[in-house]
């Protein structure tokens, strides 16, 4: 089943950038399409790069130079929506999923600061850890609201900080703006 959602997701990244209808993923969260186009060249390398991402049976260094040249090649916002799929995928490798969430913040719109909130849930304490510390590096220290990062901790232990993180968000979705470290890609 998971193949099959990959194979899917790789073909919306392929016919959105060969010239089809742009893929949803609620209208890419409201983000103004993107100011260039993507040549030829790049799309082709785009969707190998998209491809390589998701193909599990892939090596996980050959997964991660593959994320690192979308966001830091491609650098389009066609790459978010593959980012997006990995950083939410509960069954991927947690480093993948967290270099997937930071990524996205960085080529996307500050609306899926939201996406990175679920990942504070997650069954492995290293997603977690990695959302936290994405989520404290977007505004002044101090407002962690009572997280803890301690691995042993799990979501449960930290159900009332997740509520304050999703109020947090709620109120301060309309007007925030990422300040994401573009160097912090990959820790």
């Amino acid at each position: 089943m998971q193949v099959v959602h990959r194979l899917a997701l790789a073909t919306v990244v392929f016919s959105s950038v060969a010239g089809a209808q742009q893929p949803t993923v609620e209208e890419l969260l409201r983000r103004p399409p993107p100011t260039r186009s993507l040549s030829a060249e790049e799309a082709q390398r785009l969707t190998q790069l998209v491809v390589t991402l998701l193909d599990e049976k892939a090596g996980w260094g050959d997964r991660v130079m593959a994320l690192n040249e979308l966001v830091q090649k491609v650098h389009h916002v066609a790459c978010v929506p593959p980012l997006r799929f990995v950083a939410l995928d509960e069954g991927e490798d947690a480093n993948l999923r967290i270099h997937a969430a930071r990524g996205m913040l960085r080529l996307g719109p500050a609306a899926l600061l939201g996406d990175v909130l679920p990942l504070l849930s997650s069954k492995d304490s290293r997603v977690r850890l990695g959302a936290w510390e994405i989520l404290v590096g977007q505004y002044p220290p101090g407002r962690e609201f009572g997280y803890d990062v301690d691995p042993r901790k799990s979501p449960q232990d930290n159900a009332e900080a997740i509520r304050r993180w999703e109020k947090w968000w709620e109120e301060n979705k309309a007007t925030f703006k990422i300040k994401l470290d573009p160097l912090r890609i990959i820790p």
